[in-house]
């Protein structure tokens, strides 16, 4: 028996797609994710699939939490974070060469704002401070 896909849709549900074979089955890969195009479609895969968009828009809120790059160079921001355990760890960044560095021996280095966020995430920041006042040292 033939089934038709709809390729277009897809696409537009989940992204550019890779299709392989193996064992005789066809398998489409989406973002990450495989999609046996044999299987039938049950209540059970309609599931796995609101499953999924559920944890993705759980993600897209967590993302948007943190907003966009809108700073300038030089911005600084300070943040805590504690991993899910019993110790926090105080962070600085600062936003120079277009790039975010930040202190901490195993923080992330040479930075797109992506990659802060997700360094933030990971380690459980709930809040961050644009840094606007410093006092000279020396």
């Amino acid at each position: 028996m033939h089934e038709h896909i709809d390729l277009a849709r897809i696409y537009a549900d989940f992204g550019p797609i890779g299709v392989s074979r193996s064992g005789g089955r066809l398998s489409m890969h989406a973002s990450g994710t495989a999609v046996d195009v044999n299987a039938p479609v049950t209540v059970s895969r309609v599931q796995a699939i609101q499953n999924r968009l559920a944890e993705l828009e759980a993600e897209l809120a967590e993302l948007a939490r943190f907003g966009s790059d809108d700073y300038e160079e030089g911005a600084v921001l300070t943040f805590k974070g504690d991993y899910n355990g019993p110790k926090t760890y105080a962070y600085a960044a600062i936003k120079a060469g277009g790039k975010w560095h930040l202190t901490g021996g195993k923080a992330v280095q040479h930075a797109t704002w992506d990659q802060l966020v997700e360094f933030m995430r990971k380690a459980n920041v709930r809040k961050v401070k644009l840094v606007t006042e410093t006092s000279r040292v020396v």
